[in-house]
């Protein structure tokens, strides 16, 4: 009985967390204007847009961007901080700002 309860449980947790991880991923990616742009602000030429596009991955199509950071975040890997360079998991695991 116990199984069975835990099973129900995992069937509704997993598609759950999908829906969350799908609204986390989006979010971002909802906020008007280009992120490159704002990080390399006006000074960038095009090349160093789409060198910085490849390297963040923004050249690819979403739905292989989402299975990617999905599978990072599956592994604990949240990834570098744009501003800062430094591991986000450290980050937040230590509390610092």
């Amino acid at each position: 009985m116990l199984r069975r309860y835990l099973a129900k449980r995992l069937l509704v947790a997993i598609p759950s967390l999908l829906i969350a991880s799908l609204i986390v991923f989006t979010l971002p990616r909802l906020i008007p204007g280009d992120v490159v742009v704002l990080m390399l602000a006006e000074k960038a030429y095009a090349k160093d847009l789409e060198e910085l596009r490849a390297k963040l991955g923004l050249d690819r199509p979403l739905p292989v961007q989402y299975l990617e950071w999905l599978g990072r975040v599956a592994r604990g890997d949240l990834g570098e901080s744009l501003w800062t360079k430094r591991r986000c998991w450290r980050r937040s695991a230590s509390g610092s700002r």
